[in-house]
């Protein structure tokens, strides 16, 4: 058995999958405004409106994710932190936090994307 992806419910995937084109340069697929993937290397994030969801998961208790609450972080690997922050942010994210070093040596920040999900960049020295 092996990992293939992650899914995140939001309100146009199409819109989310294609932020992260803009931002970062990943590959998007995208299957209409419904359903979409990005390729993270050997892994995929998709993203699905609740519409579509309802498809694999009928009578389950779904949400999308929202702009005034944080549900999750995805956690991605920068080798420059402030210049994959500023694409972030140049492609539509609104800054959660700027650029920071932490004390246990790592440097990050935090984002939203336009689908409301929340990105932690950092080089996690």
């Amino acid at each position: 058995m092996r990992y293939a992806k992650s899914m995140f419910y939001v309100s146009n995937a199409k819109d989310v999958a294609e932020f992260f084109t803009a931002a970062f340069g990943l590959k998007a697929q995208v299957y209409g405004e419904g359903y979409a993937e990005v390729a993270t290397g050997d892994t995929k994030l998709a993203f699905g409106t609740l519409e579509a969801a309802g498809n694999h998961l009928p009578g389950q208790p779904l949400a999308a994710a929202e702009a005034d609450r944080i549900t999750g972080v995805l956690s991605f690997v920068a080798d420059d932190v402030d210049a994959a922050f500023q694409q972030a942010v140049t492609a539509g994210a609104e800054t959660l936090r700027e650029p920071a070093d932490r004390e246990w040596g790592q440097r990050a920040a935090f984002v939203r994307t336009p689908g409301g999900l929340v990105l932690e960049l950092g080089n996690f020295a």
